[in-house]
């Protein structure tokens, strides 16, 4: 739909294939464009089974300019479209690669909607992109979401943690960075056609729901990103190797007591590491018993039982306060 400042419908379209009912067609963005028409991303179902990225360039009053489907060896969707400085567009988005899960993609199209370059991430690196921008100096910015690991208590869990790509104007990143690669996709005009609609106005409903946007500018603000470089996560550093404990007994002039003597070694994988921080195990919850500088590799627990079993966490800090995941051992 079109409407004017104060939310009037100047004119309302609906898009869908003449060869089938059965196929359908979804959209997730639309962005004007600069002759005062619009351009849309989303995915259509040509033939079943089968998703392609659909694109289309409108006129001002919403009739069909031009439309191009882009498939790949897995179904895919565009997710977000961008105009370019050059009057093309960019599109991002995802591969749906059955029970493999998705990957992100994304492409560079010139001002007719064809196929300019297009990328994909790393397919063995799950994940699925959700706004593409030019970039004030050149390139794009996209913001995506990657598969990853978290530590919890004694085991992993799959998250999705946020990253952000900035891009260069052919869709490469530094040269450091390996994990965009290209793909291949292949350009069909598809058989989308507009009618006409009608929604009546009706005065607006509003919810006590609250919004939280997935673009790029709001992630920016508040640090709501990973940046991921090559093969690793920027904000991803090791654990110490080599974490070992063991129960001693020790006897003074004053007192006798048993402590549990911690090491470990610096892991050489790591970058600026200011300190390592040790964590007591207790039931569901972590207590912190120290910090210690980067070049220590010993701690002792004064003070612990005979019998008692302690399990423990030492983790890496690095120059921004980031905790890596964690190395584990149990002393008894």
């Amino acid at each position: 739909m079109k409407f004017s400042n104060w939310g009037a419908i100047e004119w309302q379209k609906t898009y869908n294939f003449q060869l089938d009912s059965l196929l359908k067609e979804t959209v997730y963005s639309i962005q004007p464009s600069s002759d005062g028409g619009y351009i849309v991303a989303g995915y259509e179902t040509s033939s079943p089974g089968q998703m392609g990225a659909l694109i289309l360039k409108l006129f001002p009053d919403g009739q069909i300019e031009w439309q191009k489907s882009f498939k790949r060896d897995v179904s895919i969707c565009a997710s977000s479209i961008c105009l370019t400085s050059d009057g093309g567009t960019a599109v991002a988005g995802s591969g749906f690669n059955g029970d493999e899960g998705t990957d992100i993609w994304y492409s560079k199209l010139t001002p007719d909607g064809d196929m300019e370059w297009t990328k994909t991430f790393d397919r063995e690196k799950k994940g699925a992109a959700y706004s593409i921008q030019p970039a004030d100096e050149g390139g794009y910015l996209v913001y995506a979401e990657i598969e990853g690991q978290y530590w919890w208590t004694d085991h992993f869990i799959k998250v999705d943690s946020p990253l952000l790509l900035k891009l260069d104007s052919n869709g490469e990143i530094d040269a450091d960075c390996v994990f965009i690669q290209d793909a291949d996709v292949s350009e069909i005009t598809t058989d989308i056609v507009s009618q006409d609609i009608f929604i009546g106005n009706r005065q607006p409903r509003y919810t006590g729901l609250n919004v939280k946007e997935n673009d790029i500018e709001q992630r920016t603000q508040t640090g709501e990103f990973t940046l991921l470089c090559g093969e690793a996560d920027l904000n991803l550093h090791y654990p110490p190797l080599n974490f070992y404990g063991e129960k001693v007994f020790t006897r003074s002039l004053s007192q006798a007591e048993y402590i549990n003597m911690l090491s470990w070694e610096t892991n050489p994988q790591n970058g600026q590491i200011l300190k390592h921080r040790i964590y007591l195990l207790h039931k569901d919850s972590r207590i912190l018993i120290a910090e210690v500088d980067a070049g220590i590799s010993l701690y002792w627990h004064r003070k612990v039982k005979k019998d008692e079993e302690l399990s423990y966490h030492i983790v890496s800090v690095d120059v921004q306060n980031r905790e890596s995941y964690p190395a584990t051992i149990s002393v008894k």
